[in-house]
């Protein structure tokens, strides 16, 4: 916890530089500006950028919930 996390999406939009670089949720450790600390907020990226207050989330799912409601 505590840093940007990386998604798989591109920024989008219609400005052609920030339409295909990476995009970053969240807010880290060195987030100062209160709207950056929602889970909703987004920030552009370089994708090949590397810094300290971004990472990612690992998940593993032990069962599919669906498949053991139906048992």
């Amino acid at each position: 916890g505590n840093v940007w996390e990386w998604v798989g999406d591109d920024y989008g939009g219609t400005e052609e530089k920030k339409a295909k670089q990476g995009v970053l949720r969240g807010g880290g450790w060195r987030s100062l500006a209160p709207g950056e600390l929602w889970s909703s907020s987004r920030k552009v990226v370089d994708p090949k950028a590397r810094l300290d207050d971004v990472g990612f989330r690992v998940v593993l799912a032990l069962e599919d919930p669906f498949e053991t409601a139906e048992r």
